[in-house]
């Protein structure tokens, strides 16, 4: 055996773990990423893999048996400002802690991911101050979790800054993002680094492959738009832009999916309200295949938001071969860095999105050509693999 292969041999008995706020049949791209860098992390067998969902009911560790990622719940508290619940969650800090470190030894457990990390976080930067964890803390960062953070007030600013001094790297999804999280761990702004989300794209291929471009209750020619309902998505712009042309095609459909983030109600009534409810669809969360099969079929995929961290469904459209046309706000321009790729408009613009759609309905061959270089970007530049080497590296440095 090869010092190198030795190594590799050794390193397999540690565990990475991934921790996230809810369990992995939680919709939503921050769930997708995780599940692909475990299967990742599981792939080189650097590591085993391990997700902790953070779980109140599970006031020990509870494995659950899941299909695709071996999991264990278990409750970690958050420091709570108000005094009543501060003094509760101190009591009940120690026997906590002891739960979590006990699990960390079982596990053999030398890396910490936190995913959307939030002040529960202080748990596992505590274990580690006091020497009872001596792997390492890394935080990945995915957008609203940043949002967050940086809105926290009172003892949340005092949490946030011991866990700036004791983690060892934090992660973001674009550069856009980076920028935000160094302005806030404004003392360790050299560990910062951009890792890219990646995508699996035989997985994502092989799962539609065999199903028909047309299916007979589809619509016979709509964009498509998959995202949270909430008003950072713009769907609102969206349906604006889409009921300036809705007369023009009356054969056109716009199809909607996504959990709902509290304004869907809103968006169907405005739907009504601009006289073309009868050619938008809005669906609720479907299974991922469902949603790609639809993707795939779609003229073309609109993402109007007015923020938009980075963009998974980006690099999904792209390597199905969708044309996209979307926002120039957060990391989509460093998916679509040219007009080559894609078209971009600017955020809360009805009238650029409008002409935007006119021109793909009118020139077909445009997209068809932007999404086969898109295609191209995405098998060349956004990898698994990159993305977890990258995390690794931060881990081991």
């Amino acid at each position: 055996m090869t010092a190198k292969n030795y190594q590799q041999h050794a390193d397999a008995t540690k565990t990475w773990l991934f921790v996230v706020p809810w369990d992995l049949h939680h919709p939503g791209g921050v769930t997708q990423v995780v599940i692909n860098l475990y299967k990742e992390c599981a792939r080189q067998g650097k590591y085993r893999p391990l997700v902790l969902i953070l779980d109140w009911n599970a006031r020990s560790p509870v494995y659950v048996n899941d299909s695709s990622c071996r999991t264990v719940h278990l409750r970690v508290r958050q420091p709570d400002v108000s005094m009543k619940g501060l003094l509760a969650w101190v009591l009940a800090l120690g026997p906590g802690l002891l739960q979590l470190r006990r699990l960390l030894r079982q596990e053999n457990v030398h890396v910490i991911n936190v995913h959307y990390p939030d002040t529960s976080a202080f748990a596992f930067a505590l274990l580690r101050q006091c020497g009872l964890f001596r792997g390492r803390l890394l935080f990945s960062f995915h957008g609203m979790d940043l949002r967050q953070a940086v809105s926290t007030r009172g003892l949340g600013v005092a949490i946030w800054r011991y866990l700036a001094a004791t983690l060892d790297a934090a992660s973001a999804c674009s550069e856009a993002l980076a920028a935000d999280v160094r302005n806030f761990f404004e003392d360790k702004k050299e560990k910062v680094r951009v890792v890219y989300n990646g995508i699996d794209v035989s997985s994502l291929r092989a799962s539609t492959a065999g199903v028909s471009e047309a299916g007979e209750n589809e619509p016979r020619q709509y964009f498509i738009n998959v995202a949270t309902y909430e008003t950072k998505k713009g769907q609102d712009v969206l349906l604006r832009a889409f009921a300036r042309l809705a007369h023009d095609f009356p054969k056109l459909n716009l199809v909607l999916v996504g959990r709902d983030g509290g304004i869907k109600g809103e968006l169907a009534s405005l739907a009504r309200e601009l006289a073309s409810a009868d050619q938008v669809q809005f669906l609720d969360p479907l299974p991922n295949r469902d949603v790609l099969i639809l993707c795939r079929r779609a003229l073309a995929l609109i993402l109007p938001s007015r923020s938009e961290p980075f963009g998974l469904v980006i690099l999904e459209a792209g390597a199905l071969g969708v044309p996209v046309i979307a926002s120039r706000v957060g990391g989509i321009p460093e998916i679509i860095v040219s007009e080559e790729y894609g078209t971009l408009v600017d955020a809360d613009n009805v009238e650029q999105l409008e002409v935007a759609m006119r021109k793909m309905l009118a020139d077909s061959s445009k997209g068809k050509r932007q999404a086969a270089a898109l295609r191209s970007r995405v098998e060349s530049t956004f990898s698994w693999i990159v993305a977890f080497n990258l995390l690794d590296s931060m881990a081991r440095t």
